[in-house]
């Protein structure tokens, strides 16, 4: 007697072996996110699909079957739970988890869920001797002694607020209440600390979303699971939505 097909079995029996196979959870919202060993990633409903149509098998598999496959993983995977669930001095690296007062590190774990992590290792010996020389060159007094020889309380105020503020953007909450705004001519550098720090976040954890549409709560919707949100050009004559953007920066209040 020939052993059964597994594209025979039921829609939802197919669901479940998926399920055994991949970490999965999903929001009120509808949408799924597979464990990826650090973070928790978007499944897509293409993506969802086609994990239905790999195991079901192509010679059975049929845009029902598919739909009822997908609808059964969220149903079943449906949980509730809070992103960033870090501490407020946690940083969410690639190789882990930093605490940024102790400088000690810890594995990731499921229960923190995290949509991103810091696309880097996190190395207490790494330099960023480039970096440091921008800063010099931005602020330094040429009159100080070389960046070597002063202490961290006598750097230039300008080169102790970015580098703070730098810090803020990779832990996981907004608590500060501050936004950075970088003022100057034409053509002077002011973009190139936000390339730096777009590449810190990793492009994928930046928007841009400009302030005269911080109270769309349509156009807003490109905040979600981000990290940074970067408007390259603030004309003088530029219109700010206040009541979005305080929203958006003074505090935590969850955001249509």
């Amino acid at each position: 007697m020939a052993a059964a097909k597994k594209s025979d079995q039921p829609p939802n029996k197919v669901a479940e072996q998926i399920m055994e196979e991949r970490q999965l959870i999903a929001d009120e919202g509808g949408r799924l996110y597979e464990y990826a060993g650090g973070y928790w990633r978007h499944v897509s409903d293409p993506v969802l699909h086609a994990w239905a149509l790999a195991a079901d098998g192509a010679y059975i598999s049929n845009s029902r079957r598919r739909s009822e496959i997908s609808s059964f993983i969220k149903a079943r995977a449906l949980m509730p739970f809070a992103w960033g669930r870090v501490a407020d001095t946690e940083v969410p690296c690639a190789n882990g988890v930093v605490d940024c007062v102790t400088g000690e590190i810890r594995p990731h774990r499921p229960e923190d869920y995290l949509e991103r992590v810091i696309p880097f290792d996190y190395s207490p010996k790494a330099a960023c001797d480039t970096w440091l020389r921008c800063l010099e060159d931005w602020f330094g007094d040429p009159a100080a002694p070389p960046p070597e020889e002063r202490g961290e309380g006598q750097q230039p105020p300008e080169v102790l607020a970015l580098q703070e503020f730098f810090g803020y953007i990779v832990l996981s909450h907004a608590k500060f209440k501050k936004a950075l705004v970088l003022y100057g001519d034409s053509d002077c550098g002011k973009t190139v600390p936000l390339h730096v720090a777009k590449l810190l976040v990793g492009l994928d954890a930046c928007c841009s979303l400009s302030v005269d549409h911080m109270d769309d709560p349509v156009r807003r919707a490109v905040i979600k699971g981000r990290l940074l949100n970067v408007v390259t050009e603030l004309s003088v004559d530029a219109m700010v939505a206040d009541g979005g953007f305080k929203a958006l920066v003074s505090t935590e209040e969850p955001i249509l």
